[in-house]
């Protein structure tokens, strides 16, 4: 399971929105499957995800990140943060992760204007959007 845990108070908008995001997406196939939130004395701290198998995407995945992002557009939503690391790669096809950016009822120019930069992301070796990643 993946568990993403609040530190500070201004992070609990951001746990929030992509709760919201991974409502919608239930049942999509586009993303891991929202488990549980995370509580502290009746607070929110954080929430916990289906745990996949895969890696991040490089390149080579490109075709597959597209057809996912365009699935993703099809529902009305924009990603807002489309690095290397924010998909993954299964064998069960390209998933979506990281929500904290997402848009609802996006227009079909920011829809147009993520895609168009999503190839210049997946050859990004800066290691922006890494964030935790864990080896075993």
């Amino acid at each position: 399971m993946i568990a993403k845990i609040a530190s500070f108070e201004w992070e609990l908008p951001r746990i929030e929105q992509e709760t919201r995001a991974y409502q919608l997406l239930e049942g999509s196939g586009l993303a891991p499957r929202f488990l549980a939130h995370i509580h502290e004395n009746g607070r929110i701290m954080g929430f916990l995800l289906e745990k996949l198998e895969g890696r991040s995407a490089s390149i080579q995945d490109l075709s597959g990140c597209e057809a996912a992002l365009r699935k993703f557009y099809e529902l009305g939503f924009v990603h807002g943060d489309v690095n290397r690391y924010n998909f993954l790669v299964t064998e069960d096809g390209v998933k979506l992760l990281d929500f904290e950016c997402f848009q609802e009822n996006a227009s079909p120019e920011a829809m147009s204007k993520e895609l168009e930069s999503l190839s210049a992301q997946l050859v990004d070796e800066s290691g922006r959007g890494g964030g935790f990643i864990f080896h075993d």
